[in-house]
């Protein structure tokens, strides 16, 4: 009886090593490098904070440190035609910017860039509205979002489906972690 085990376990080790390495060959072609960089990061940052501004309640995109995060999930967690679809918005926004205040995005005012990003979302441009869900998501995702503008319960007790809601009380955080 040892035996046939033996030869059953040799046979997948034999098997798996023949295999994994074409496996691997094959996968090798199917990665692709994003396009999207750090370079990109002032422009991310930019756009960031001015759809979620610190308020006197709130703190906002830059105090989240959003920048880094957006970087690594762009880099990550998106294709290469995806990536691209990002930076040829963040070029548009840059030279409209150029093209209608003589100036790059990131030095302009708030309200203009407020301004200009509105033309954006009132078109709903498809990447335009892809880039704001991620901010979105990013934001209340990071730390900040989830203890600071949610409330937030680390390890929350049993199940109270009727609790008491007072105008003005922030949403409960998600438990991802």
């Amino acid at each position: 009886m040892k035996r046939r085990k033996a030869i059953k376990q040799t046979t997948l080790l034999v098997t798996t090593s023949l295999l994994t390495p074409s496996v691997l060959i094959s996968c090798k072609d199917n990665i692709q490098l994003a396009i999207i960089n750090n370079s990109h990061k002032p422009m991310l940052i930019s756009i960031a904070d001015t759809l979620l501004p610190e308020t006197k309640d709130s703190p906002g995109a830059l105090q989240a440190n959003l920048g880094n995060i957006l970087i690594q999930v762009l880099e990550n967690c998106y294709t290469k035609e995806a990536n691209k679809d990002f930076v040829f918005l963040l070029n548009h926004i840059e030279n409209r910017s150029k093209k209608i205040f003589n100036t790059n995005f990131i030095t302009l005012s708030f309200d203009k860039r407020l301004a200009l990003l509105r033309t954006y979302d009132q078109k709903k441009e498809k990447e335009f509205i892809k880039l704001k869900e991620l901010i979105v998501y990013t934001f209340f995702t990071s730390e900040i979002g989830m203890t600071k503008v949610l409330r937030y319960l680390e390890v929350p007790g049993h199940f109270d489906g009727c609790l008491p809601y007072a105008k003005g009380d922030k949403a409960w955080a998600w438990c991802f972690f």
